[in-house]
Protein backbone atom coordinates (compact mmCIF):
# COMPACT_ATOMS: atom_id res chain seq x y z
CA UNK A 1 0.00 0.00 0.00
CA UNK A 2 1.48 3.00 -0.86
CA UNK A 3 2.11 5.74 1.86
CA UNK A 4 0.05 8.40 1.18
CA UNK A 5 0.69 11.42 4.39
CA UNK A 6 -1.94 13.64 5.22
CA UNK A 7 -1.02 17.98 4.24
CA UNK A 8 -2.32 20.74 5.65
CA UNK A 9 -1.17 24.41 3.92
CA UNK A 10 1.27 26.10 6.22
CA UNK A 11 -1.04 29.29 8.04
CA UNK A 12 1.75 30.97 9.81
CA UNK A 13 0.59 34.41 10.55
CA UNK A 14 -3.37 33.47 9.92
CA UNK A 15 -5.68 34.05 12.12
CA UNK A 16 -6.58 31.04 12.62
CA UNK A 17 -3.78 30.56 15.14
CA UNK A 18 -1.11 32.19 17.11
CA UNK A 19 2.24 31.74 18.00
CA UNK A 20 2.70 30.79 22.00
CA UNK A 21 5.23 29.89 24.65
CA UNK A 22 4.83 29.09 28.13
CA UNK A 23 7.27 28.59 30.84
CA UNK A 24 8.07 25.34 32.59
CA UNK A 25 8.64 24.51 36.47
CA UNK A 26 12.38 25.02 35.82
CA UNK A 27 12.55 27.43 33.81
CA UNK A 28 12.32 26.44 30.14
CA UNK A 29 10.38 28.50 27.51
CA UNK A 30 8.41 25.79 25.44
CA UNK A 31 7.03 27.30 21.91
CA UNK A 32 4.04 26.37 20.02
CA UNK A 33 0.44 27.43 18.73
CA UNK A 34 -2.39 27.72 20.25
CA UNK A 35 -5.91 27.09 17.48
CA UNK A 36 -8.76 28.95 19.10
CA UNK A 37 -12.13 26.95 18.43
CA UNK A 38 -14.41 28.21 15.39
CA UNK A 39 -18.00 29.34 16.91
CA UNK A 40 -19.34 31.81 18.88
CA UNK A 41 -19.02 30.32 22.38
CA UNK A 42 -16.87 33.27 24.49
CA UNK A 43 -14.99 29.82 26.23
CA UNK A 44 -14.64 26.68 24.73
CA UNK A 45 -13.23 23.30 25.23
CA UNK A 46 -9.26 23.03 24.63
CA UNK A 47 -7.27 19.53 24.64
CA UNK A 48 -3.28 20.03 24.68
CA UNK A 49 -1.63 18.00 21.74
CA UNK A 50 1.81 16.39 21.94
CA UNK A 51 4.00 14.20 19.05
CA UNK A 52 6.09 10.93 20.06
CA UNK A 53 10.24 10.30 19.70
CA UNK A 54 12.15 13.68 18.24
CA UNK A 55 8.80 14.83 16.11
CA UNK A 56 7.86 18.29 15.91
CA UNK A 57 4.63 19.94 15.71
CA UNK A 58 5.16 20.77 12.25
CA UNK A 59 4.71 17.06 11.50
CA UNK A 60 1.45 17.19 11.19
CA UNK A 61 0.08 17.91 14.60
CA UNK A 62 -1.22 21.31 12.51
CA UNK A 63 -3.62 19.21 11.08
CA UNK A 64 -5.10 17.20 14.06
CA UNK A 65 -5.49 21.14 15.43
CA UNK A 66 -7.41 22.34 12.71
CA UNK A 67 -9.96 19.57 12.89
CA UNK A 68 -9.97 20.44 16.45
CA UNK A 69 -10.75 23.97 15.76
CA UNK A 70 -13.43 23.08 12.90
CA UNK A 71 -15.29 21.24 15.79
CA UNK A 72 -15.54 23.59 18.20
CA UNK A 73 -12.78 22.56 20.23
CA UNK A 74 -9.64 24.86 21.34
CA UNK A 75 -5.98 23.06 20.83
CA UNK A 76 -2.28 24.06 22.09
CA UNK A 77 0.44 22.20 20.35
CA UNK A 78 3.90 22.57 21.20
CA UNK A 79 7.58 21.35 21.07
CA UNK A 80 9.01 19.45 23.32
CA UNK A 81 11.71 20.40 25.54
CA UNK A 82 14.68 19.73 23.88
CA UNK A 83 12.97 19.70 19.77
CA UNK A 84 11.65 22.05 17.44
CA UNK A 85 11.41 25.60 18.47
CA UNK A 86 11.24 24.92 22.04
CA UNK A 87 14.32 25.93 24.40
CA UNK A 88 17.18 23.33 25.24
CA UNK A 89 19.10 22.15 28.16
CA UNK A 90 20.86 19.94 25.69
CA UNK A 91 19.84 20.08 22.26
CA UNK A 92 18.16 16.28 20.99
CA UNK A 93 18.31 15.20 24.38
CA UNK A 94 14.68 13.30 25.20
CA UNK A 95 13.50 12.83 28.54
CA UNK A 96 10.03 11.04 29.17
CA UNK A 97 10.16 12.36 32.86
CA UNK A 98 10.24 16.18 32.04
CA UNK A 99 8.05 15.78 28.94
CA UNK A 100 5.30 14.75 30.96
CA UNK A 101 6.20 17.08 33.57
CA UNK A 102 5.65 19.83 31.19
CA UNK A 103 2.27 18.62 30.11
CA UNK A 104 1.23 20.23 33.98
CA UNK A 105 2.55 23.40 32.84
CA UNK A 106 0.92 23.29 29.27
CA UNK A 107 -2.48 22.36 31.01
CA UNK A 108 -2.13 25.28 33.36
CA UNK A 109 -0.85 27.39 30.42
CA UNK A 110 -3.88 26.53 28.52
CA UNK A 111 -6.49 26.71 31.18
CA UNK A 112 -5.15 30.40 31.32
CA UNK A 113 -6.59 31.66 28.22
CA UNK A 114 -9.38 33.89 28.23
CA UNK A 115 -10.59 31.56 25.24
CA UNK A 116 -10.60 28.49 27.43
CA UNK A 117 -13.14 26.52 29.71
CA UNK A 118 -10.71 25.38 32.25
CA UNK A 119 -13.18 22.84 33.84
CA UNK A 120 -13.23 21.16 29.67
CA UNK A 121 -9.61 20.54 29.41
CA UNK A 122 -8.85 16.88 27.14
CA UNK A 123 -4.83 15.93 26.39
CA UNK A 124 -3.74 14.28 23.05
CA UNK A 125 -0.42 11.98 22.82
CA UNK A 126 0.94 9.93 20.15
CA UNK A 127 3.41 7.23 20.58
CA UNK A 128 5.70 8.29 23.29
CA UNK A 129 3.30 11.17 24.11
CA UNK A 130 0.57 8.55 24.52
CA UNK A 131 2.47 7.55 27.13
CA UNK A 132 2.74 10.26 29.15
CA UNK A 133 -1.03 10.95 28.65
CA UNK A 134 -1.84 7.99 30.78
CA UNK A 135 0.64 9.37 33.20
CA UNK A 136 -0.75 12.74 33.36
CA UNK A 137 -4.26 11.89 33.27
CA UNK A 138 -4.21 9.61 36.22
CA UNK A 139 -2.22 12.40 38.29
CA UNK A 140 -3.77 15.25 37.05
CA UNK A 141 -7.79 15.71 37.59
CA UNK A 142 -7.71 18.31 35.62
CA UNK A 143 -7.85 16.54 33.02
CA UNK A 144 -11.47 15.71 31.66
CA UNK A 145 -10.51 13.79 28.64
CA UNK A 146 -7.45 11.74 27.31
CA UNK A 147 -7.09 10.39 23.72
CA UNK A 148 -3.67 8.39 22.97
CA UNK A 149 -2.69 6.73 19.38
CA UNK A 150 -0.71 4.01 19.57
CA UNK A 151 0.86 5.08 22.67
CA UNK A 152 4.23 3.66 24.24
CA UNK A 153 2.91 2.55 27.42
CA UNK A 154 5.16 -0.20 28.91
CA UNK A 155 8.41 0.29 27.89
CA UNK A 156 10.02 -2.41 29.61
CA UNK A 157 7.78 -4.68 27.52
CA UNK A 158 7.67 -3.10 24.23
CA UNK A 159 11.58 -3.12 24.95
CA UNK A 160 11.64 -6.23 25.59
CA UNK A 161 9.89 -7.58 22.83
CA UNK A 162 11.50 -5.10 20.12
CA UNK A 163 15.16 -5.82 21.29
CA UNK A 164 17.24 -9.20 21.41
CA UNK A 165 18.97 -9.76 24.14
CA UNK A 166 22.15 -9.46 22.82
CA UNK A 167 21.06 -6.07 20.98
CA UNK A 168 20.05 -4.86 24.62
CA UNK A 169 23.54 -5.83 26.05
CA UNK A 170 25.41 -3.83 23.28
CA UNK A 171 23.38 -0.77 24.19
CA UNK A 172 23.58 -1.03 27.67
CA UNK A 173 27.59 -0.98 27.38
CA UNK A 174 27.20 1.89 24.71
CA UNK A 175 25.25 3.97 27.00
CA UNK A 176 27.61 2.96 30.12
CA UNK A 177 30.72 4.12 28.05
CA UNK A 178 28.55 7.19 26.87
CA UNK A 179 27.96 8.70 30.42
CA UNK A 180 31.42 7.90 31.75
CA UNK A 181 32.59 9.52 28.47
CA UNK A 182 30.67 12.80 29.15
CA UNK A 183 31.40 12.56 33.04
CA UNK A 184 35.21 12.74 31.90
CA UNK A 185 34.28 16.19 29.98
CA UNK A 186 33.71 14.68 26.64
CA UNK A 187 30.78 15.18 24.44
CA UNK A 188 27.81 13.21 24.61
CA UNK A 189 26.93 10.61 21.90
CA UNK A 190 24.00 11.19 19.04
CA UNK A 191 21.66 8.42 17.03
CA UNK A 192 19.67 8.94 14.43
CA UNK A 193 15.65 8.62 15.35
CA UNK A 194 15.40 6.89 11.36
CA UNK A 195 17.74 5.63 8.72
CA UNK A 196 16.88 4.22 5.28
CA UNK A 197 20.49 2.46 5.62
CA UNK A 198 19.78 -0.72 7.72
CA UNK A 199 23.53 -0.72 8.37
CA UNK A 200 23.20 2.68 10.55
CA UNK A 201 21.36 1.59 13.54
CA UNK A 202 17.98 4.22 14.57
CA UNK A 203 15.56 4.82 16.87
CA UNK A 204 12.58 3.69 14.32
CA UNK A 205 13.83 2.04 11.30
CA UNK A 206 10.97 0.95 9.54
CA UNK A 207 10.01 1.64 6.36
CA UNK A 208 6.44 4.07 7.42
CA UNK A 209 8.83 5.85 9.94
CA UNK A 210 10.94 7.06 6.96
CA UNK A 211 8.31 7.94 4.84
CA UNK A 212 6.69 10.10 7.76
CA UNK A 213 9.37 11.74 8.49
CA UNK A 214 11.30 12.50 5.92
CA UNK A 215 8.69 12.94 3.82
CA UNK A 216 7.56 16.00 6.43
CA UNK A 217 10.89 17.16 6.78
CA UNK A 218 11.00 18.21 2.65
CA UNK A 219 7.70 19.84 2.74
CA UNK A 220 6.77 21.36 6.12
CA UNK A 221 9.40 20.80 8.58
CA UNK A 222 12.89 21.29 7.44
CA UNK A 223 14.48 22.11 10.63
CA UNK A 224 13.51 19.16 12.10
CA UNK A 225 16.64 17.40 13.16
CA UNK A 226 17.16 13.26 12.84
CA UNK A 227 19.03 12.70 15.81
CA UNK A 228 18.64 12.24 19.91
CA UNK A 229 21.30 12.34 22.25
CA UNK A 230 22.07 8.28 23.42
CA UNK A 231 21.52 9.16 26.87
CA UNK A 232 17.55 9.51 25.65
CA UNK A 233 17.99 5.88 25.38
CA UNK A 234 18.69 5.48 29.26
CA UNK A 235 15.91 7.90 30.20
CA UNK A 236 13.75 5.87 28.46
CA UNK A 237 14.57 2.56 29.52
CA UNK A 238 13.72 4.16 33.41
CA UNK A 239 10.56 4.90 32.13
CA UNK A 240 7.38 3.14 32.60
CA UNK A 241 3.27 4.53 33.11
CA UNK A 242 1.87 1.25 32.79
CA UNK A 243 2.02 1.56 36.90
CA UNK A 244 -0.70 4.53 36.30
CA UNK A 245 -2.65 2.80 34.08
CA UNK A 246 -5.72 2.20 36.86
CA UNK A 247 -5.62 5.47 38.11
CA UNK A 248 -6.77 7.28 34.78
CA UNK A 249 -10.48 6.28 35.99
CA UNK A 250 -12.71 8.09 36.18
CA UNK A 251 -11.35 10.00 33.58
CA UNK A 252 -12.69 8.85 30.02
CA UNK A 253 -9.67 6.94 28.19
CA UNK A 254 -10.04 6.69 24.29
CA UNK A 255 -7.09 3.99 22.73
CA UNK A 256 -6.92 4.71 19.28
CA UNK A 257 -4.46 1.45 18.31
CA UNK A 258 -3.23 0.16 15.16
CA UNK A 259 -3.63 -3.77 14.33
CA UNK A 260 0.23 -4.25 13.10
CA UNK A 261 1.65 -1.67 14.78
CA UNK A 262 5.68 -2.89 14.95
CA UNK A 263 6.65 -0.36 17.16
CA UNK A 264 3.91 -0.42 20.15
CA UNK A 265 2.83 -4.09 19.74
CA UNK A 266 -1.28 -4.28 19.73
CA UNK A 267 -1.10 -7.22 22.13
CA UNK A 268 1.17 -5.56 24.76
CA UNK A 269 -1.17 -2.39 24.16
CA UNK A 270 -4.01 -3.92 23.94
CA UNK A 271 -3.60 -5.97 27.21
CA UNK A 272 -2.60 -3.48 29.50
CA UNK A 273 -5.63 -1.28 28.22
CA UNK A 274 -7.81 -4.47 29.25
CA UNK A 275 -6.30 -3.31 33.03
CA UNK A 276 -7.75 0.18 32.97
CA UNK A 277 -11.34 0.35 34.47
CA UNK A 278 -14.19 2.13 32.23
CA UNK A 279 -15.00 4.53 31.25
CA UNK A 280 -12.71 3.71 28.32
CA UNK A 281 -13.22 3.22 24.47
CA UNK A 282 -11.48 1.57 21.62
CA UNK A 283 -10.86 1.96 18.39
CA UNK A 284 -8.75 -0.31 16.16
CA UNK A 285 -7.67 0.78 12.78
CA UNK A 286 -5.79 -0.78 9.79
CA UNK A 287 -2.03 -0.54 9.27
CA UNK A 288 1.12 0.73 11.47
CA UNK A 289 2.40 2.53 13.93
CA UNK A 290 2.10 6.07 11.85
CA UNK A 291 -0.73 4.89 9.79
CA UNK A 292 -2.82 7.11 11.77
CA UNK A 293 -1.55 10.19 9.55
CA UNK A 294 -2.36 8.46 6.35
CA UNK A 295 -5.17 9.19 3.98
CA UNK A 296 -7.92 6.81 4.38
CA UNK A 297 -7.71 6.27 7.83
CA UNK A 298 -6.63 9.45 9.60
CA UNK A 299 -10.36 10.91 8.30
CA UNK A 300 -12.16 8.45 10.35
CA UNK A 301 -9.98 8.18 13.58
CA UNK A 302 -10.28 11.98 14.24
CA UNK A 303 -14.20 11.44 13.42
CA UNK A 304 -14.03 8.82 16.45
CA UNK A 305 -12.11 11.18 18.58
CA UNK A 306 -14.13 14.10 18.33
CA UNK A 307 -17.15 12.20 18.73
CA UNK A 308 -15.44 11.05 21.99
CA UNK A 309 -14.44 14.06 23.02
CA UNK A 310 -18.05 16.25 22.32
CA UNK A 311 -19.65 13.56 24.43
CA UNK A 312 -17.26 13.47 27.02
CA UNK A 313 -16.41 17.48 27.41
CA UNK A 314 -20.36 18.12 26.47
CA UNK A 315 -19.66 20.40 23.67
Amino acid sequence: MAYTYIQEPDCKGSPERRDVEFKTFDGLTLRGWFYPASGKLSKSPAIVVTHGWGAAKEMNLDVVASLFQKAGLASLIYDHRNIGSSDSTLRGEINPHKQAEDYYDAISYLSSLPEVDASKIAIWGFSLAGGHCVKVAAIDKRVKAVVTIGPLISTVKILNRNMLRSTRAQVDAMLRADRENVIAGGEGATMLITSSDPAIPSFVPTEDAQKFLFGLQKTKAPKWENKYTAQSMFHLFNYNPEGYIQAVSPTPWLLLQADDDNLCAPDVVLSLFNQASEPKELSIHKGGHFTFFEKGVFEGAMETTIDFLKRKLEF
